[in-house]
C-alpha cells in the first residue's frame, strides 16, 4: 500500500464525538497504486468521523474534477464527479459472518490509527460514472466532437410528437 502518514488518522487522543478532515487528491496519490483508473485528477474528499467507544463512522464526500476520455467520441476532457459513501469501522474482531460485510472494517483493539489510503483509493474509482460522456453543451447539443458524430451516426433524438389537444392547453395560460 502507500507509505506515508498524511491519509491516515490517530484516533487513540480524540475525544468521542464528530471530527472533520479535509484530503486532496491528485495524480501523485493515484500514481501509488499500479491498477488505477484515475491518472489525472484534482478530488477533494472531506470526512466526518463520528468517534464512539468502539465503533467509527466514516463519510466520506468526494468532489471535484478527474481528467478522462469521453466515452462516445475518444476526446479528452476533465469529466465532473461528486459521491458519497459510508464506512464503519469497529475495535474488535471480527464474529462468524459478520467479516464478510464491505462497509465494516476489523481493527485490532490495540490500534491507534485507521488507514485511509485503500478507502480513499476505492471510493474515488466508485464515485466515477459507468459511462464518462462529454456533458451536454447549454444549447442542450452533444459536447463531443461534432466530426466524430456523424461519423458514428449520431443523431439527436427527436421530441416525440405531442397531441395536439395538450398544445392548445398550453397556450391558455398565456
Amino acid at each position: 500500500m502507500v507509505a506515508g502518514r498524511e491519509y491516515k488518522i490517530p484516533f487513540v487522543g480524540l475525544k468521542e464525538g464528530l471530527h472533520h478532515f479535509n484530503y486532496e487528491l491528485d495524480a501523485s496519490f493515484f500514481r501509488q497504486f499500479p491498477d488505477s483508473l484515475i491518472q489525472d485528477c484534482r478530488l477533494f474528499a472531506d470526512i466526518s468521523f463520528e468517534k464512539k467507544s468502539r465503533l467509527f463512522i466514516l463519510n466520506f464526500d468526494f468532489s471535484g474534477v478527474v481528467a478522462t476520455s469521453c466515452d462516445r467520441c475518444g476526446e479528452d476532457f476533465d469529466l465532473p464527479i461528486h459521491g458519497t459513501h459510508t464506512l464503519y469501522v469497529k475495535l474488535t474482531e471480527p464474529e462468524g459472518d459478520e467479516e464478510e460485510d464491505i462497509d465494516v472494517v476489523w481493527l485490532d483493539e490495540h490500534a491507534a490509527e485507521v488507514d485511509l489510503n485503500p478507502w480513499l483509493y476505492e471510493y474515488a474509482h466508485l464515485t466515477m460514472p459507468y459511462s464518462k460522456i462529454h456533458p451536454d453543451l447549454p444549447d442542450g447539443s452533444p459536447g463531443c466532437d461534432p466530426s466524430v458524430l456523424a461519423r458514428l451516426g449520431y443523431k439527436k433524438e427527436e421530441s416525440e410528437a405531442t397531441d395536439p389537444r395538450w398544445d392548445k392547453l398550453k397556450n391558455l395560460n398565456k
